[in-house]
């Protein structure tokens, strides 16, 4: 169990760092950027923008509105002229994101990251003609998937068997999950990295 949580982890870190860095590379020339299914993504807090450089953040409206405003507990502002498009990905966003001051004629940086793979082939064709069709000459897209070999039957046979015997192992060698989560035990280590949590 241990090394799946390192394999995962070290996925994670990977990929956060890939795509900071498509942002950090692709800053000139760059105005706009759209990242699609932002959720709790920040790094328009974090990244160090080209001045003038516009970040649209699209997601359901309660998952903005949720780190919008931790984030302002927080005292933390964007480092960037951010603007959230709250609207679902299945409904008609491209019309959202025009309304808020998106221009398809400008370059335009897109990021679909951890998105994919909840979405159905359908689904992912409609997201790509939309993005396609309101990219400038000089556009970037982003994405992460899994490739054809993660869906080959054999493996995800072998996979799923796997994934069975971790879940009988972890049940037999260790405590129900909620007896690991003692509050005051992360908060002793969270406290001094990020300020004053707020109350559980």
């Amino acid at each position: 169990m241990a090394e799946r949580l390192r394999a995962i982890g070290g996925y994670a870190a990977a990929r956060i760092k890939w795509f900071d860095e498509y942002f950090i590379a692709g800053a000139n020339g760059i105005q706009q950027v759209v990242v699609l299914g932002a959720g709790l993504d920040t790094r328009a807090w974090g990244l160090p923008w080209v001045d003038g450089t516009v970040v649209y953040e699209i997601d359901q409206p309660k998952v903005l509105r949720f780190k919008s405003d931790t984030l302002s507990r927080r005292g933390s502002q964007p480092a960037v002229d951010y603007l959230a498009v709250p609207v679902d990905l299945r409904q008609d966003w491209p019309k959202t994101l025009r309304g808020v001051g998106f221009d398809p004629s400008a370059a335009t940086a897109w990021c679909a990251e951890g998105l994919i793979p909840y979405l159905s082939a359908a689904d992912q064709d409609l997201l790509f003609e939309r993005v396609a069709g309101h990219s400038a000459p000089g556009r970037r897209l982003a994405v992460d998937t899994f490739s054809a070999s993660f869906f080959d039957p054999e493996y995800l046979k072998r996979r799923s068997e796997k994934m069975r015997r971790l879940r009988e192992a972890s049940e037999a060698n260790m405590s129900p999950a909620q007896d690991l989560w003692f509050i005051e035990g992360r908060l002793a280590v969270l406290t001094p990295r990020a300020g004053t949590p707020p109350s559980p």
